[in-house]
C-alpha cells in the first residue's frame, strides 16, 4: 500500500499507521474473521491491488484509536487474572481456515471493542440491534474459541466508541437520542449450528471469489446504496417542493401541479432525475479505483 501524507503531519503518525496496517493474508487457504464478513468482491480486489492502494496518514488515524485503545486495557488487565486478551483462534474447514482474535474474553463473557460514530451508535439504539456485521464477527469470534477450548460463552456484548461524540452536542440533544460517550450492546448469541453454516456459507463465496469461479459484486446493501430520488421541482428553484423514489408518483404530483391555477399564471414546473449514489464506494472504499462495479456507475463525459 502506498501511504501519502498530504498534510505533512509528523513521521511518527506514518511509522504507526505503518506498522498498525493489517496487509491480506498471502495464504490463500487462510481468511480472517474481518474478510469471511466482507464483500468478497471488496476482499478480493484489496488481495490483487494492495501493493498499489494509495491512503492518505489523515484518512486512517481513526484506526490508532483502537489500537490505542487495546494497548490500555492491557496495560490495565490485572498481573493475575484469567481474562483472554487478543488471543488468535483456528479452525480449518474444507476450503479454507477461519483465524480470529476477540478483543477480550472473560469467564463466559466476550466482548469487543468498536471505534465508530455518533450516527451509527444513535441508529443501532433506534432499531434496538447492532450492525449485522458485528453480530456475525462476534458470534464467529465465538465459534473459533468455543472450537478450541471447553468453556462456552454465554454473553457477547460490544461496547461501542463515539470517536466524534461532542459534549455540546450532548447537552443539547441527550433527549432526542444522542448516546453517551460508550454504549454498551448486548448482542444476541446465536445457535452455533445457524453460525457454522453462515461461515460455510461465507467461505464458499471467497473460495470462488479468490478462484475465479464465480464472481460477486455487492449488493445494495454493501454499497449503501441510495436509490434514484425524483424532485417535483418549480422551474427556476433550486430545493424541490417534494422528492419521490417512485416516478409515476413524481409524474402524478407535477400532473397536479401543472394543472393547477398558479401554472396558468405562467409558473412552470418539472421533474428532475436525481441519480443514484453509492456513498461506501465513493467515500470509504480504497479499491473503488480498481473496482469495474464501481466504475460502471460514473458518469462519463464525452
Amino acid at each position: 500500500m502506498k501511504l501519502t501524507n498530504q498534510n505533512n503531519l509528523p513521521d511518527v503518525f506514518v511509522r504507526a499507521i505503518q506498522k498498525n496496517e493489517q496487509p491480506p493474508t498471502a495464504l490463500s487457504d487462510v481468511i480472517r474473521v474481518s474478510d469471511l464478513i466482507a464483500p468478497p468482491q471488496i476482499v478480493q480486489l484489496n488481495r490483487e491491488n494492495y501493493e498499489n492502494i494509495e491512503e492518505d496518514v489523515t484518512s486512517k488515524l481513526w484506526q490508532l484509536y483502537g489500537t490505542l485503545m487495546h494497548l490500555l486495557l492491557e496495560q490495565a488487565s490485572e498481573p493475575n487474572s484469567s481474562d483472554i486478551l487478543e488471543q488468535t483462534y483456528r479452525v480449518e474447514f474444507e476450503k479454507m481456515t477461519v483465524t480470529g482474535t476477540p478483543d477480550i474474553i472473560s469467564g463466559d463473557v466476550l466482548s469487543d471493542y468498536k471505534n465508530t460514530s455518533v450516527y451509527a451508535i444513535k441508529t443501532m439504539l433506534q432499531e434496538e440491534k447492532v450492525k449485522d456485521e458485528w453480530l456475525w464477527q462476534t458470534n464467529v469470534y465465538r465459534y473459533l474459541y468455543e472450537c478450541d477450548s471447553t468453556d462456552i460463552i454465554n454473553t457477547i456484548k460490544v461496547i461501542a466508541i463515539a470517536r466524534d461524540w461532542r459534549q455540546g452536542e450532548y447537552d443539547r440533544m441527550k433527549g432526542d437520542g444522542y448516546p453517551e460517550r460508550v454504549t454498551v450492546f448486548d448482542v444476541p448469541v446465536l445457535p452455533l449450528k445457524e453460525v457454522e453454516e453462515y461461515i460455510i456459507n461465507r467461505i464458499e463465496m471467497h473460495y470462488n471469489e479468490r478462484n475465479s469461479i464465480k464472481h460477486y459484486d455487492c449488493t445494495a446493501e454493501e454499497t449503501w446504496e441510495k436509490p434514484i430520488i425524483y424532485a417535483v421541482k418549480k422551474a427556476g428553484v433550486k430545493r424541490a417542493i417534494k422528492l419521490y423514489e417512485n416516478l409515476e408518483d413524481a409524474q402524478e404530483h407535477y400532473k397536479t401541479l401543472a394543472d393547477s391555477v398558479n401554472s396558468k399564471k405562467g409558473e412552470a414546473y418539472l421533474i428532475e432525475e436525481r441519480p443514484a449514489t453509492y456513498p461506501r464506494c465513493e467515500s470509504y472504499c480504497r479499491v473503488a479505483p480498481f473496482c469495474p462495479q464501481f466504475k460502471k456507475t460514473q458518469k462519463t463525459e464525452v
